[in-house]
């Protein structure tokens, strides 16, 4: 049995975090026994456009999960540092380190930088919205070359949300971020 700590490292926009992805973290900590969770708010999110501001984004991230102890939100040093450079500046080289995704991202893993450093060095959790992206994440990981035992696909009762949806006021907002976006006037709410 392995001693070694168990890190998530969870990266995204989170514009705003919503409740699919506070879902995703404590099934994460819950279920698969994580001893500690990074989440990382992209500060320049690539390949997206009218970003709302790092600060209010990162703010948000903090305020939905201050009610658990085991999770930290980390500022990286860069506007965009790949998951094994912040494996390297965590200092976490010997934890067993998972990264949570949603779906969407999973499906493009193919597409990231470094993706086979990483299929080497870490371990997955991908949050599914339906059995059709739970298929479709499994083809590409199969072609990947990522074995079965190397990701945890992880269904919630929120998998329908998502942060255009809560921007554009059709979804209800985490209960501890809603008074921070009326005080400053983010989205459409």
């Amino acid at each position: 049995m392995s001693s070694a700590k168990k890190i998530g490292l969870y990266a995204g926009t989170f514009d705003p975090v919503h409740e699919g992805h506070v879902s995703l973290i404590r099934r994460s900590l819950e279920e698969l026994g994580l001893d500690l969770i990074y989440c990382l708010p992209d500060r320049s999110p690539p390949r997206k456009q009218n970003v709302t501001d790092f600060i209010h984004r990162e703010e948000m991230l903090k305020l939905a999960l201050s009610d658990m102890d085991r999770v930290m939100v980390l500022r990286t040093n860069t506007d965009y540092a790949t998951f094994p450079e912040t494996i390297d500046a965590l200092d976490i080289a010997d934890a067993e380190v998972s990264i949570l995704m949603g779906s969407d991202a999973a499906m493009n893993l193919d597409k990231w930088r470094n993706s086979q450093q990483m299929i080497e060095r870490v371990s997955f959790i991908v949050g599914v919205r339906s059995k059709d992206d739970e298929a479709h994440v499994t083809t590409v990981f199969r072609a990947m070359g990522v074995d079965e035992s190397r990701y945890k696909l992880i269904t919630t009762s929120y998998v329908d949300h998502s942060s255009s949806r809560v921007r554009d006021g059709q979804q209800t907002i985490h209960p501890e971020i809603s008074p921070y976006i009326r005080k400053h006037r983010l989205y459409k709410v």
